[in-house]
């Protein structure tokens, strides 16, 4: 058995339509007797260019979406049209414009398998999402949600506020599913699984497993320029001066020569050592002098 959605033919613009009153069997849903759970694919075919592929996909995932937050039933899906537990949702001309909108087939315990739970919109009808066009479209979210809530067994609902109510009008848009819709879906369905999102634990800061210590400051050696003993005089040089009349002892002579002599090499040995170090420090060699 199906249930469509009708607007009457008329010149002027149309206001509540009645949908279409068919004779529809009780229905259990795809989970059978009792409320279970149900894992359902779905097939989607390809929308007129006046609607566009992509916002028929994403308005069919928004509709399914809607009633899963609701009931415990997953929606795949799937590349194959005719598969059991799945819903072929697709569009063709029905009647042409101003008759019927779209039609739903109830789950597998009254149709069979092959066409269970398949939706139908006219593709001579004017589409939209929302009602930027007021009368001159109709909300394919509103008629996709009302059509699916057939797919999954549910019927008409008189009840203000109701999806499911046999009237649809262009003026309207989809707001959210009514007190009744939710009732009546959790008749046939286990409510939907919650997830509880849990906040992630706060990570401590990484610990180094080896710290390095800080090496003790290093003072550097003030460096000591010593005077090249080429260019530089040696004071003791100038305070000494020869006596040309004086007849000193030739050993005490000898003596101090080899002083002057001992001291100009330590001289430039200091100066050769200094132009060492200068040298590797230059390459970030230092030093610790204690």
């Amino acid at each position: 058995m199906k249930n469509s959605i009708r607007k009457q033919r008329q010149k002027n613009s149309p206001t509540y339509q009645n949908l279409e009153p068919r004779k529809m069997l009780a229905s259990v849903g795809f989970d059978g007797a009792g409320q279970g759970s149900a894992e359902l694919t779905y097939f989607l075919g390809d929308a007129p260019a006046s609607v566009g592929q992509d916002l028929f996909e994403s308005t069919i995932e928004d509709a399914l979406k809607v009633w899963s937050d609701v009931a415990d039933i997953t929606f795949t899906q799937t590349g194959q049209s005719g598969l059991r537990d799945s819903l072929d949702i697709s569009f063709r001309n029905i009647d042409g414009s101003g008759g019927t909108l779209a039609y739903a087939y109830f789950p597998d315990d009254v149709n069979p398998a092959r066409i269970a739970g398949d939706v139908v919109f006219d593709s001579s009808e004017n589409w939209e999402v929302g009602n930027q066009q007021g009368s001159r479209a109709f909300d394919l979210l509103h008629v996709a949600v009302h059509e699916i809530g057939h797919s999954l067994g549910l019927g008409h609902d008189p009840t203000a506020g109701s999806v499911l109510a046999e009237t649809v009008s262009p003026n309207e848009a989809f707001d959210a599913l009514g007190q009744s819709d939710i009732d009546a879906i959790l008749e046939l369905y286990a409510p939907a699984v919650q997830t509880q999102v849990v906040p992630p634990a706060p990570v401590p800061p990484a610990v180094d497993p080896d710290p390095v210590a800080p090496e003790d400051p290093v003072q550097e050696t003030p460096e000591t320029e010593t005077p090249d003993p080429e260019t530089s005089v040696d004071p003791e040089d100038e305070e000494e001066e020869t006596d040309p009349t004086d007849n000193g002892d030739d050993d005490s002579e000898d003596e101090n020569e080899q002083d002057e002599e001992d001291e100009r090499r330590r001289r430039r040995f200091q100066h050769f050592v200094n132009q060492w170090l200068r040298r590797l420090r230059q390459y970030g060699f230092r030093f610790r002098f204690r």
